[in-house]
């Protein structure tokens, strides 16, 4: 693994982000460029250039996001204070905020209703936390295939769990916990491991989820249908 010191990383983890920036950007334009030559007739077609366009401009608003995240790790900021967070609001923003992403790679988000009646107030920041959650689904998303990306919860005495599975592209285990440092990040991107091939939602999801005062962490899946699972661990209030 790369042993610089984060300093020394800026400028390659700003290039990946300006990479990610112009993926969306030139699907935005072309999209954009197609509805402005059917400006006088609006068709399926039209419409789903859109729709398309509409989940271009979410990717933007996420890199943009995530951007921040990465200026705040570089810049050693003091975390956020924490105070009282209703879960069950916190995970359906992060969901919501995934949908359109969801419907543009044809995968469902299944919301386990049980995250609704567990109705517990965590010790976290809610922007963090939404932060947080909304990079690990998103990260699901893209990596899921076509299998579901499932969202549940599991509440404890001290502790409540949100966790997030995919049956799309395993994780290394001998990577651990590389995905979730910049220095494993770049190493990632550089060797081509499918699993780690676009963004930097996992390191960001990470980077928030501390300052959430949460905990995010990595598994393979036990059932069938899930190859991987990521929990964001977090306390009661």
């Amino acid at each position: 693994m790369d042993e610089r010191p984060a300093s020394e990383l800026i400028p390659e983890l700003l290039a990946l982000v300006a990479h990610d920036l112009r993926n969306p950007l030139s699907a935005l334009r072309s999209n954009l460029g197609f509805i402005g030559s059917v400006v006088e007739r609006v068709d399926q077609d039209a419409r789903e250039a859109v729709a398309d366009a509409m989940v271009s401009c979410d990717g933007l608003a996420q890199i943009i996001d995530n951007l921040e995240v990465v200026i705040f790790a570089l810049n050693q900021a003091r975390a956020p204070e924490l105070g009282a967070v209703l879960l069950t609001q916190a995970v359906g923003e992060s969901v919501n905020a995934c949908r359109s992403m969801a419907r543009s790679h044809g995968v469902d988000l299944n919301l386990d209703p049980g995250v609704a009646a567990l109705g517990v107030t965590v010790r976290s920041h809610h922007e963090m936390f939404v932060r947080a959650l909304s990079n690990v689904i998103r990260n699901a998303i893209q990596h899921s295939g076509e299998s579901p990306v499932r969202i549940s919860a599991v509440g404890g005495t001290k502790t409540a769990k949100i966790r997030v599975a995919d049956g799309g592209t395993p994780l290394d285990p001998t990577a651990k916990p590389s995905p979730f440092t910049p220095a494993g990040q770049l190493a990632s991107k550089h060797s081509h491991q499918g699993r780690y091939g676009r963004g930097l939602g996992l390191w960001c999801a990470s980077v928030t989820a501390v300052a959430a005062g949460a905990t995010l962490s990595s598994s393979p899946g036990k059932t069938e249908g899930e190859s991987n699972v990521f929990e964001l661990e977090v306390a009661l209030y």
